[in-house]
């Protein structure tokens, strides 16, 4: 056996321990993200597994976006962004995920980048940035850097502490490029285990 195997071992032996207590893992940054933006607001299901929340930020309409939890579902995130890009006409879309990170950079890093920030097979990505493409609404993708074993296993303390940092990027991405009276679209991507 690699280390490499050892270490993937490892890491699913976490995962297994944090699934069976129902804690909140690292992967389900991008809907503890929403969750707290939502200061409060009812969510209503607008596809399978998936809620979204309206609230407001400095004169904008924001509709938050993320997977029901508290159990370990991913929802349908494509499916809700796109719908809502349908029904809103936004002027931005923010999605907001975990990220592998690179050996030697330290967990929790928040970084920006343009497009959709999903991983998985791909279709979710495809129905976020095909629909907004097509009506010209930028993306902007804000991610929380983990590694793979963090990822998948109970949120770790460094991860946890990117909250307010990646809270804090989201709004002054709202800001920079939206301007007041205007819908956002934030979806929280990842897995609600563990999260109301």
């Amino acid at each position: 056996m690699s280390a490499s195997d050892g270490q993937e071992a490892e890491a699913y032996s976490s995962a297994i321990d944090a699934f069976a207590k129902g804690n909140p893992i690292g992967d389900g940054i991008g809907p503890l993200i929403a969750s707290k933006m939502a200061e409060g607001a009812q969510p209503r299901e607008i596809e399978q597994d998936t809620i979204m929340y309206e609230t407001g930020l400095d004169g904008r309409n924001l509709l938050l976006v993320r997977a029901k939890g508290p159990g370990g579902s991913v929802g349908k995130p494509g499916l809700a962004v796109e719908k809502l890009i349908e029904q809103n006409s936004p002027s931005l879309v923010v999605t907001v995920d975990a990220a592998l990170k690179f050996e030697g950079e330290p967990s929790g890093e928040v970084a920006e980048g343009v497009g959709a920030a999903i991983g998985g097979p791909g279709v979710d990505r495809y129905h976020i940035e095909q629909s907004a493409s097509k009506r010209h609404i930028p993306m902007i993708a804000i991610v929380v850097k983990m590694s793979n074993k963090e990822a998948i296993s109970a949120m770790t303390q460094q991860v946890r502490l990117a909250v307010d940092e990646a809270i804090r990027r989201v709004k002054n991405t709202i800001q920079a490029s939206s301007k007041s009276g205007d819908t956002v679209i934030v979806a929280g991507i990842g897995n609600t285990m563990g999260i109301p």
